[in-house]
């Protein structure tokens, strides 16, 4: 009856573990499947002020809304460095930032497109300096030396043109736009979506002196689920391999030190 027993719960916890590689499997391939096909064209956002609502939408994914309609953040599940961030356009995707897997910080990320292609390089730094380097093809297009007293982070190309300002005003935070003409004609089309998604990411990273709410900090439940059941499977065949090699190695010692009885000498 009790090798019933076992029999039955290793059937159940067998397909609960394969289930749960299934739903995980699921999640991974909608991850690496949001992006676009090389023949349809990535969203080009207009270069406007706009600014991003502090109030998140916590369901199976963290998102946060701008004032441009259709425009909203998300987070990217799964996601082993908690920072990484998707921006999209009436749910297709515009841009995202892909941290480099062999990096130890979260702080040097690259930009992709909607076709999963590298266009952009950033170098965000410590809460002191707030120093924001962006590149594009090993060249510094814009950057941020610090930001101001009143932690306001405000970019600058190479010539020290401002580009644009991110501030906290109202409950909201802003993004102000500076020379539109001479951004057009200095950057690329894309541009507009770049300084949204860095101005999310220093926002969600909390490497300014502006400074979300505590629940942004918070892992989505897309994450949350993905972790937990990465570590019960993992531990699940930890647990299972190590049984099995001590079960070998048990009945190896058996065999080696037990003889027939045929073969055993008779004691008087």
């Amino acid at each position: 009856m009790k090798s019933c027993w076992k029999i039955f719960l290793a059937i159940i916890l067998y397909t609960a573990i394969s289930a749960l590689s299934t739903t995980l499997g699921n999640i991974y391939y909608n991850n690496s499947n949001r992006f676009l096909q090389n023949t349809e064209s990535c969203n080009i956002l207009e270069l406007t002020n706009t600014t991003i609502n502090k109030n998140l939408i916590n369901g199976w994914h963290i998102e946060k809304r701008t004032d441009l309609n259709g425009v909203y953040y998300q987070d990217v599940c799964p996601d082993f460095y908690k920072a990484e961030i998707d921006l999209y356009y009436k749910n297709t995707i515009i841009m995202t930032t892909k941290t480099n897997i062999f990096s130890f910080t979260s702080n040097y990320f690259n930009v992709l497109d909607c076709h999963k292609n590298i266009i952009y390089n950033v170098k965000l730094y410590d809460n002191s300096e707030n120093i924001i380097k962006i590149y594009k093809k090993n060249k510094l297009i814009t950057f941020s030396n610090s930001s101001d007293i009143f932690g306001n982070i405000n970019l600058y190309d190479e010539n020290n043109v401002e580009i644009s300002r991110l501030y906290d005003l109202n409950n909201m935070y802003n993004i102000e736009i500076g020379n539109k003409t001479y951004i057009q004609e200095n950057f690329d089309s894309d541009y507009m979506g770049l300084l949204l998604l860095i101005y999310g990411r220093i926002i969600i990273s909390e490497l300014s002196n502006i400074k979300p709410n505590l629940s942004d900090i918070k892992e989505s439940k897309c994450n949350v689920f993905y972790m937990t059941s990465m570590i019960i499977i993992i531990l699940y065949y930890v647990i299972f391999f190590s049984s099995w090699l001590i079960t070998i190695i048990i009945r190896y010692r058996n065999s080696k030190y037990y003889k027939p009885p045929n073969l055993r000498r008779n004691v008087i």
